[in-house]
């Protein structure tokens, strides 16, 4: 019981530094649809692996993978001439936010 604790907590400060990190990543032109698909299928498979920390892991790898999927969207998007495009992604973006309960990321 105290080492699934320890588990959750590690885990859940993991993914907010990595939904930190990978906001400004993307922000800065960094990154795309390959290797998200990369990052999502190592690590994936790596959690999959993984006795203790197997479920929570695959739960982190597809809430940074759909994390990263909305930003990169959002990225190709925002400079597009159709404002109804921009507002979707918006939109998109700022739901998963609150899907996830991280305020913080909402509100920027």
């Amino acid at each position: 019981m105290k080492f699934t604790l320890i588990i959750t907590l590690i885990i859940t400060l993991v993914k907010s530094h990595f939904m930190k990190v990978w906001f400004l990543q993307v922000e800065g032109g960094r990154g795309d649809e390959h290797f998200r698909t990369l990052w999502t299928d190592v690590m994936g498979s790596l959690c999959e692996k993984h006795s203790t920390m197997r479920e929570q892991g695959l739960r982190f790898v597809d809430t940074i993978s759909r994390l990263m999927e909305r930003l990169l969207q959002y990225r190709d998007i925002i400079h597009a001439e159709s404002q109804e495009h921009r507002m979707l992604c918006t939109v998109n973006l700022l739901e998963f936010y609150s899907e996830i309960n991280r305020k913080e990321m909402y509100i920027r």
